[in-house]
């Protein structure tokens, strides 16, 4: 089926829904300055669904600016594997970087068709389906291990005070039996 022309306002649309990185709700607000902000969100959705020739026009300009879906995707995963830097006992650790962790969980599924636009996640809670919850729990356990580390480091810490005392007390009374 033949792609139909766009108007001159339906181009500008496109247009602002590249300056508004994808919210369809202010391009339509801006494109149709006289729109209420709860039609808006209404009337931009249905342009959507209505004229997939829009959507043609910000991926052909995605993809001139090299943002393919190729380099979305493995962008995505690197961010899913992201870690982070953190110092224990003057030790650098790399440990997983759950914030950039969840905002890369909540737009693969939002990708995945789990979550919409207008569910977020707040808090770290959000109701979606057994097959995400393996992401939910991976970020989880590594936030566990992120804690047995550091546990595990602080007990290393006070062993060694521990050490450093009862030699002190050897070579201040070496009679005497340590406690």
């Amino acid at each position: 089926m033949p792609r139909k022309k766009l108007s001159t306002k339906n181009k500008m649309f496109a247009k602002n829904l590249i300056k508004y990185h994808g919210n369809a709700t202010e391009a339509y607000l801006e494109t149709y300055p006289n729109s209420g902000i709860n039609s808006a969100h209404a009337n931009a959705s249905r342009l959507l669904a209505q004229k997939p020739e829009i959507l043609d026009i910000v991926k052909q300009v995605a993809d001139n600016n090299g943002v393919t879906l190729d380099k979305l995707t493995k962008k995505l995963k690197q961010k899913l594997d992201s870690k982070k830097s953190i110092v224990i006992d003057r030790e650098i650790q790399y440990v997983d970087d759950n914030t950039n962790q969840l905002k890369a969980v909540e737009l693969g599924l939002k990708i995945q068709g789990a979550l919409d636009d207008s569910t977020k996640i707040q808090n770290n809670t959000v109701n979606i389906t057994h097959n995400q919850s393996i992401i939910v729990e991976k970020i989880q356990s590594n936030m566990e291990r992120m804690f047995e580390i550091m546990d595990s480091r602080r007990d290393k810490l006070n062993k060694k005070e521990d050490i450093s005392t009862t030699y002190a007390h050897v070579e201040e009374n070496p009679n005497e039996p340590a406690e």
